[in-house]
């Protein structure tokens, strides 16, 4: 999840490719294979219920797809942009109406203080976080990097391709988490059925040395 890809390539994403965000970026937290949120940025988290807070220890050593280190000053800009900034979509704010506070009591633990309980706050928690130092007194919904998107998630922005309607993304290799197998992947936007419909056939192609995955 995320919404800092505007109209062009964010609109791609939207209608044909809705994982991409998803291998892009990263958010606290993630989804697990049974879809419940666990930990992703966040190395762990804490809920005090009298309080209403959520407490988030980020982990250590993540790295932006340009190299530069995530801080706790990415999650505060986000967080800040997502119940503060009006131009964002109301359909996405509204899921955050419930953060009164947002602080950082050290470098490596976020806080998050909420007017009441909110059931479904650990799945809001999985949106993406956006890089403080790309969009930064920047409008989010124009600023350049929608179009080149850099993120923490196992794959890299590489290039979009609009002649050829290609998108094209290789592997994090300084990724926190398991390096994908896949060095490479591109997707295909295919508007006629039945070639679709033989891409899938080969969905995966692997040649040495470099494994790639078409998806279309």
């Amino acid at each position: 999840r995320d919404f800092c890809l505007s109209r062009g390539l964010g609109d791609v994403y939207k209608r044909q490719h809705q994982e991409l965000p998803t291998i892009i970026f990263s958010g606290l937290m993630k989804y697990d294979a049974k879809g419940q949120p666990v930990p992703e940025l966040a190395e762990s988290f804490t809920y005090d219920k009298g309080a209403h807070t959520y407490a988030f220890k980020l982990r250590d050593g993540v790295k932006w797809h340009d190299g530069k280190p995530l801080t706790v000053e990415d999650i505060l800009f986000t967080y800040e942009a997502l119940t503060k900034d009006k131009t964002l979509a109301s359909s996405i704010t509204s899921n955050y109406e419930d953060i009164k506070s947002i602080t950082a009591p050290d470098a490596q633990t976020v806080v998050f203080t909420l007017s009441k309980p909110n059931a479904a706050m650990l799945d809001n928690f999985t949106i993406g976080i956006l890089p403080k130092h790309l969009f930064a007194g920047k409008d989010i919904n124009t600023a350049p990097a929608n179009q080149h998107p850099v993120g923490t998630g196992r794959y890299k922005f590489v290039e979009w391709d609009t002649a050829g309607g290609m998108i094209i993304l290789e592997k994090n290799k300084d990724y926190y988490g398991k390096v994908p197998n896949i060095d490479r992947i591109v997707y295909k936007t295919v508007a006629v059925e039945s070639t679709k419909a033989l891409m899938l056939l080969s969905l995966i192609h692997i040649s040495e040395p470099t494994r790639q995955a078409e998806i279309s």
